[in-house]
This record gives C-alpha cells, sequence and structure tokens, in this order.
C-alpha cells in the first residue's frame, strides 16, 4: 500500500474504491517500461474523474482505447509534440517518449495541457512530475511522485487556477465521471463525454468580432439556410451564419472558413464531402474516434488551417449553440475545445490568445479578413 495514495483517499472522502481490474504485466509490456506503483495503485482505486475539477489522470483505455492500451490517443499527441519540436527545439527542454529518458503523459487538464512523467531514472517510483501548458511555453519540474503531487493539487501546494483548476473551491475533492459506454467500431457514444470538459457552454462573440473585422455593404450576403440544413439534416450554429451572412467565405489569418455556395474549394457543403470521404474509411479512427459527420456525433468540418489542418464543431447535442470546437492535425490528432463556439475561438485566435493547433502558430500581422475569390 502507498501511504500517499491512502492519504489522497482519505483527503478527497473517496471511501469506495473502484477495483478495475488492469493487466499490468501486458500494459508494460507493450509500453517498454515499468509504471510506478503509486500509479497503478491509483486507478486501481480512484475510478476516472478530475482532481479539483481540472486534473485527470490518465489510465489504460481511456479514449475509447483497449484496457490493455496505455498511449492510445496519447500517441498522437506526443507525435504533435515532435512535430512542433522540429520547428521549435528550444520549446521542448525534454526528450520525449520513446526516446531514451522522453516525457510520457500521465494527466491531461480540462484546458487539453498534459502533464509528464520525466523517464530518466531507473526506477519509475523516482520519476519526478513535469508539468506544463497547452503551447509548451512554461515547464516546471516537480521532484515528487504522481500521488504526493496530487496532494499538493488537491490541498492547494500547487496552484492549478492557470491550468483550470476550479477557484471557487478551497477543500479538497475529486468530481467522478459517470461511467459511459465503452466506444466500439458500431457507436462513438460517449466519445466526447469521455474528453476532458469544463462545464462551460460556449457563447457567442459575434458582437466582439464585427467591432475587430471592418464590415463592407458588399460583403453582405443572402443565404437561404433552410434547404442547407435539411440536406444536412441538423441546424448550424447561429454565430457561424451570421458570420457567413455578413462575410462570407473567406480567411483570416491561416484560417479558411467555409461558406454555402462559395467557389474555388470554398464551398462548405463540398469540403463536408471531401472530408468524410479522406477519413471516413479510416478503420482505425473508427475503431477509436473520433467520428466524422454522417457518423452519430460526428464532427463538421468548417473551415482550413493554412493547408495542413482542419476546424470542426463537435455536434454533442441537437443544440447548436452548445457545440464546441475542435481542431485536427493532418494525422488526425485533435485538440477539443468545450468552451469554445465558433465565433469565440475566431476571437481568441484573433486577439492573439489561441494559438493554432495544426501549426503551433499565432496570428501575425493586422487582423483582416480577405474574402475568397469568386
Amino acid at each position: 500500500m502507498n501511504s500517499a495514495v491512502d492519504e489522497l483517499c482519505a483527503l478527497v472522502g473517496l471511501t469506495d474504491f473502484a477495483q478495475p481490474e488492469y493487466q499490468w504485466d501486458e500494459i508494460e509490456h507493450s509500453l517498454g517500461l515499468r509504471l510506478p506503483d503509486d500509479y497503478k495503485e491509483l486507478v486501481g482505486k480512484f475510478p476516472p474523474g478530475h482532481f479539483q475539477g481540472f486534473l485527470h489522470v490518465i489510465r489504460p483505455g481511456d479514449v475509447g482505447e483497449a484496457s490493455s492500451e496505455y498511449l492510445g490517443y496519447y500517441s498522437h499527441r506526443l507525435d504533435d509534440m515532435r512535430t512542433w519540436r522540429a520547428d521549435e527545439p528550444d520549446r521542448f527542454p525534454y526528450p520525449i517518449f520513446p526516446e531514451s529518458g522522453g516525457l510520457i503523459p500521465w494527466g491531461v487538464t480540462t484546458q487539453g495541457d498534459l502533464f509528464f512523467w520525466a523517464t530518466d531514472l531507473t526506477d519509475p517510483n523516482s520519476w519526478p512530475v513535469v508539468v506544463t501548458d497547452y503551447e509548451f511555453s512554461n515547464w516546471k519540474k516537480v521532484s515528487k511522485g504522481l500521488a504526493s503531487f496530487l496532494r499538493d493539487v488537491v490541498t492547494g501546494r500547487f496552484d492549478g487556477q492557470p491550468y483550470g483548476a476550479d477557484s471557487a473551491s478551497n477543500t479538497p475533492w475529486c468530481r467522478i465521471s459517470a461511467p459511459q459506454p465503452a466506444v466500439t467500431r458500431t457507436s462513438f457514444e460517449g466519445f466526447w463525454r469521455n474528453l476532458p470538459d469544463s462545464g462551460q457552454r460556449p457563447v457567442n462573440a459575434m458582437q466582439d468580432i464585427f467591432a475587430i473585422l471592418s464590415v463592407s455593404r458588399t460583403m453582405n450576403q443572402s443565404i437561404e439556410w433552410a434547404p442547407i440544413e435539411a440536406r444536412l439534416g441538423i441546424t448550424l450554429p447561429s454565430d457561424y451564419k451570421s458570420f457567413v451572412n455578413t462575410f462570407g467565405s473567406g480567411t483570416v489569418g491561416d484560417v479558411s472558413i467555409m461558406a454555402p455556395g462559395a467557389q474555388y474549394d470554398s464551398d462548405v457543403l463540398q469540403f463536408i464531402e471531401t472530408v468524410q470521404a479522406m477519413f471516413g474509411g479510416d478503420q482505425r479512427r473508427k475503431e477509436i474516434g473520433p467520428p466524422i459527420y454522417p457518423e452519430p456525433q460526428g464532427m463538421i468540418p468548417w473551415g482550413r488551417v493554412k493547408g495542413e489542418g482542419i476546424c470542426w464543431w463537435a455536434p454533442v447535442s441537437s443544440d447548436s449553440l452548445s457545440w464546441g470546437i475542435v481542431e485536427s492535425s493532418t494525422g488526425m490528432s485533435i485538440k477539443y475545445s468545450p468552451t469554445l463556439s465558433f465565433s469565440s475561438f475566431l476571437l481568441a485566435y484573433m486577439s492573439g490568445r489561441e494559438r493554432l493547433f495544426a501549426t503551433g502558430e499565432l496570428i501575425r500581422g493586422p487582423i483582416s479578413f480577405v474574402p475568397a475569390v469568386d
């Protein structure tokens, strides 16, 4: 038994232990490394959830993977880190697994930040915790094991607010996730619920966008949305329709926004069909997600990022006002932002607060909207 895990259980009031059956020999063999004892004890006791409402401990089988798979979806996040490092090597002060001593993620926040172990020591029980933000711009190394670090998180000795911790809570707690049905080849039900979510809902930020982007009389469009939505079988978000009615298709920075009836590869209906044809037949994606329209709760593409990535909606419910934004890289690694709508995503990007997932870049130069060529 690990005293730090026992103390963590007592701090958050956990008495009903989960006791899942993990085949650690198989999991560690596939990873090529032995995992820390306190981690294995912790995930054997705690059900899935978020410490202080923001920090989820990754466990085998996360995001629709097999229970024998540890990294799964997060291996794609490591691939993205290596791609980013090729352009900005100084941004990454540590090697990345499976490099010798490389970082292995053990936690993810509701904002998408990854927390790691630095695996440069032979004994995994001595691996320190390494913390960084989503953009890998600030790094902290904590010479403690996982359970001791989480004890600091719930007692406030580690400041979690920059990573999305519940600022209203001053007592130790863990928000337990409700059990979800397994993701299978024929059903993606529960895929979005398995990803981090702060509980905040997207908002319409079009008034702020109108204040930033100049609107020309010639830009105003006249689009009949009813037949378009009937063809898709969905009601599109009102902020997107407002944007397209005003500006049409075009580009803001490195983000190209599609619109119905546009020409030169800017038509959103043609774009949806093209993307579905590109990724719809990918068998591995069908097994683990993410779903793509017209699959149930399938992502709906609305924009392209500098030819390297795609912007989507995550239609998590019939209410399109609740749809968050997904960004994907060319390898279909994704960043899900459940608190950002189409308009608040654009606003954050135009304001220099949101770095594009596919390129790792912030907006450059003056903010303007460049209409697509008709």
